[in-house]
């Protein structure tokens, strides 16, 4: 095996090392928490995409209000979001005995926490 000698033309090279010489390699320890750190994040971010689905919300909103009010509703669009709240747009109740089909609707309606 042959021995490199270090001359001032190859003072800088890279021999062997992937890394900057004078970087502290990081622990096993240290990589572990950052990848669990990184899977948590993307739960929390998968999870906010599956909460605020525009028709999972639409049909808890509208199966919500069918049981509340005994009556049949129908919802054109739904969202949820942390600035905004529930907003409902489109909201018809319709009541099966009544001589006209709809009870009431509404163009748009939100609920936010104050």
């Amino acid at each position: 095996m042959s021995r490199v000698m270090l001359n001032p033309q190859r003072l800088f090279d890279r021999l062997w090392q992937s890394r900057h010489p004078l970087r502290r390699r990081r622990s096993r320890w240290r990589q572990a928490a950052n990848w669990l750190l990184l899977l948590v994040l993307l739960g929390i971010i998968g999870g906010y995409n599956y909460l605020t689905d525009s028709e999972r919300v639409r049909a808890m909103a509208r199966d919500y209000l069918s049981n509340l009010l005994g009556a049949q509703v129908h919802i054109g669009s739904a969202s949820l979001s942390l600035t905004e709240g529930l907003r409902l747009d489109r909201v018809s109740v319709m009541v099966p005995g009544l001589r006209r089909s709809w009870w009431c609707s509404a163009r748009g309606c939100g609920c936010r926490k104050i």
